[in-house]
């Protein structure tokens, strides 16, 4: 596929006159934000109601930008969600859960509903400890409906740097964790009663700008040298199986995505025929170990 015929979502503008060529501007990204789809190219921000599909969003991109597609955007705030998140788009009301109105024992407390407190849930349940989870709002509200769906097992620190912060051993042991973590995972969703969209997917990391191609081979050459299945993309492959431009990046098979409202609900109800309690809309007050 030729770069120029691509028709991406990266290429929308915040003005009604199209770029000659979207992909042109390295600058240029889509991020689901708490206000909606946050659409930024160079320094020109707009947003889009979040409830508008990603196919409509190319439609929009196809024929122009128009006045009243776009809204000011406001200051970002704490709010790590506001308005109908995507993960909510077409799916029905979502069951609740009780409140709890007096205090209760169990040998494990999970506070928060959300997909990390589903996971944390789920293990203990499955040893057959008695376990309550405890959310202000309702499951999966709250920071999970914010999630990218993107499972990388890289952590925000390159190999190259952990191991001159930690030590080789323990630095290449925290990357194979975020691997078995991926494998453990697909796993465990093989149990529950929802696929949860799990699919293995590539990764790309791309060097992007001039000081990084040097910074992105040698965490690449790292990489292979503890077994990492990796491979360094030149731009020629860049441009030729991706449609993307720049000097060079590192290319991942051990990448995944999951939708991570339905992986929540289903790691619960999953729970919760084992034993497990739920109760929303409640706050911890006080605790005491017993």
């Amino acid at each position: 596929m030729e770069p120029r015929k691509v028709r991406s979502a990266v290429g929308l503008t915040g003005s009604s006159k199209r770029p000659r060529d979207p992909l042109e501007c390295a600058n240029a990204a889509v991020f689901n934000q708490s206000r909606g789809w946050l659409i930024r190219f160079r320094r020109v921000v707009k947003v889009v109601d979040a409830s508008q599909s990603l196919a409509s969003l190319i439609n929009l991109w196809c024929h122009g930008w128009k006045p009243v597609d776009c809204y000011m955007l406001r200051k970002m705030s704490l709010d790590l969600r506001t308005g109908r998140p995507v993960w909510l788009i077409g799916r029905q009301r979502i069951a609740g859960h009780r409140k709890l109105a007096k205090n209760i024992r169990s040998e494990v407390a999970v506070v928060g509903g959300g997909v990390s407190g589903a996971l944390i849930a789920h293990r203990p349940v499955s040893l057959e400890k008695q376990v309550i989870t405890v959310d202000s709002r309702d499951v999966g509200m709250g920071s999970t409906m914010a999630s990218t769906a993107i499972l990388s097992y890289e952590p925000d620190v390159h190999l190259i740097d952990l191991i001159a912060q930690i030590g080789q051993r323990p630095a290449v042991r925290a990357y194979r964790a975020g691997i078995e973590a991926l494998d453990s995972l697909e796993q465990t969703i093989k149990t529950l009663d929802d696929s949860c969209d799990f699919r293995r997917r590539e990764s790309i990391y791309l060097a992007s700008n001039r000081s990084m191609p040097r910074i992105v081979r040698r965490e690449c050459a790292t990489r292979q040298e503890h077994n990492f299945k990796v491979e360094l993309l030149t731009r020629r492959e860049l441009a030729k199986s991706y449609s993307l431009r720049a000097p060079c990046a590192i290319l991942t098979r051990q990448a995944a995505e999951v939708n991570p409202l339905k992986l929540t609900l289903a790691l619960i109800r999953s729970a919760q025929r084992k034993g497990l309690k739920v109760f929303s809309h409640t706050a911890v007050k006080s605790y005491r170990p017993g």
